[in-house]
């Protein structure tokens, strides 16, 4: 996502990352395998024994280098795993305070290999792995999130997990209060309601496409200045910087903002 390059953040080197090949790098040792276009038609890339798959491309991973390099985030919470290798790749470039990443599916023997190679590298109980969480339920990731991080404000969330309107709106409502005024939340994949698929997946049909929360985001932030200190978007990702406005992390519904008249639901007295 192209677009994250300017925001403005305090500068910090990030860890070197060599590329060695168009799809394949490495970051202290450790060697990962991005994202291919065949991924999609059935001709995926063939993910090493040893590597760490990131379900992201090339352009999408220097992004994130350069992001890293100059937000410097210290807390991060992830939503979405998959194949557990942008969970290794924030690890590897913030060596974070902590790091909480968190998917529906179980993730057991993956979540046993993210956290062994956190140890590695001297992350130890940095780095939380959590499967079987509902990126939807609100109530649980506030459990997580006052569990993980107390009272200390989150720097970074990524949200590259459902997709979906609803969950991923559910998640927004309770996790962007607690992001610390210049502080990022990153929504990718925005877009895959309007791109042309050929036969329509039954699974996604019936979905509010993703795009929807872009635009309540941005009627928000035009309604309540301060919420957000600048919203972009691109075409893999909408980056969504924190303002200083004070919000009210139990009471905050983005989509109530869509109007002038609900500005009690972000602060409520």
């Amino acid at each position: 996502m192209s677009s994250i390059s300017r925001f403005r953040v305090r500068p910090k080197p990030s860890r070197a990352l060599t590329w060695i090949s168009d799809d394949r790098f490495s970051i202290n040792g450790a060697t990962f395998q991005a994202l291919t276009e065949g991924f999609f038609t059935g001709n995926g890339p063939v993910v090493g024994e040893n590597d760490f798959f990131v379900c992201k491309f090339r352009s999408e991973i220097d992004d994130y280098v350069e992001l890293f390099g100059r937000l410097a985030p210290e807390r991060i919470f992830e939503l979405g795993v998959y194949g557990g290798g942008s969970t290794v790749l924030f690890a590897e470039l913030a060596r974070p305070r902590k790091l909480v990443s968190i998917d529906l599916d179980p993730l057991v023997q993956l979540r046993e290999r993210i956290e062994r190679h956190a140890s590695a590298i001297g992350l130890g109980r940095a780095v939380t792995v959590l499967g079987g969480v509902d990126q939807g339920d609100r109530k649980e990731l506030a459990r997580i999130a006052a569990e993980e991080f107390g009272e200390c404000a989150l720097d970074l969330v990524v949200d590259d997990c459902s997709h979906l309107y609803e969950p991923a709106r559910q998640s927004f409502n309770e996790l962007f209060p607690r992001l610390r005024a210049g502080g990022m939340y990153i929504i990718e994949d925005w877009r895959w309601g309007h791109i042309p698929r050929g036969e329509p997946d039954p699974e996604w049909v019936p979905e509010i496409p993703l795009s929807r929360l872009i635009v309540e985001i941005v009627l928000a932030s035009a309604t309540l200045p301060g919420l957000a200190e600048e919203v972009t978007v691109g075409p893999n990702g909408a980056c969504i910087t924190r303002g200083e406005a004070s919000l009210n992390s139990v009471a905050f519904d983005v989509s109530s903002l869509t109007r002038a008249d609900h500005l009690d639901a972000a602060n409520p007295p």
